[in-house]
């Protein structure tokens, strides 16, 4: 079966909650599939059942993301901070569908995939990495809310702050270098259907 990955998981994005980190790999899941749907099936794709998941991920998830967080950081402005990135991303899924039915295929999946890539790449690696190192230190080592905040920014400081920017560069540039290779095996497979069908047809 032929597949698109336009985004490979790596193990940079795990938070160190398990829970969080199998719910983040389903996203890549409904990102690559999505993906692969509008490189080789572009004619049979529903996006409304597509968009419907997304929408069902983002519910579910959100609900995890926000109880962890909540159980130990209630009422900061971390927490808050974190529920309107979620309202925020919500919204752009929602104008997404709305802004589809003048588009192309090839102008939907690079929309899509393009935000979908970069919101995912910068939330994990800053935001849910953040809160997660802070929930960690007062869950195993039974910190402060405010030293579990001290130890949570020394960690994004420095080496982890520089490894975060080049993968999203990285994640930035393979997820266009990605987009351009979908489209030309878009036209190559619409063009080979075409082809076969002026076949059948004499």
């Amino acid at each position: 079966m032929k597949n698109i990955t336009i985004f490979p998981w790596d193990d940079n994005f795990n938070t160190g909650i398990e829970k969080i980190d199998k719910q983040h790999k389903k996203l890549v899941d409904i990102i690559n599939d999505l993906a692969t749907q509008f490189t080789f099936n572009s004619q049979r794709i529903d996006l409304s059942t597509i968009f419907n998941e997304l929408l069902d991920y983002t519910d579910y998830h959100f609900t995890t993301e926000e109880g962890i967080w909540h159980q130990f950081l209630a009422e900061t402005k971390s927490e808050i901070k974190h529920q309107q990135t979620h309202k925020k991303f919500i919204q752009i899924v929602k104008e997404l569908i709305a802004s589809q039915k003048d588009k192309t295929e090839d102008e939907v999946a690079e929309n899509t995939l393009g935000i979908l890539v970069q919101w995912l790449v910068s939330h994990i690696l800053e935001s849910d990495r953040f809160l997660a190192y802070r929930v960690l230190a007062m869950q195993e080592r039974g910190c402060s809310d405010k030293e579990a905040r001290e130890i949570a920014t020394e960690k994004m400081k420095g080496h982890t702050r520089a490894m975060t920017q080049i993968i999203m560069k990285i994640y930035d540039t393979l997820s266009h270098n990605t987009l351009l290779l979908m489209k030309e095996i878009h036209q190559k497979v619409s063009i080979e259907r075409e082809l076969m069908q002026k076949k059948c047809f004499f």
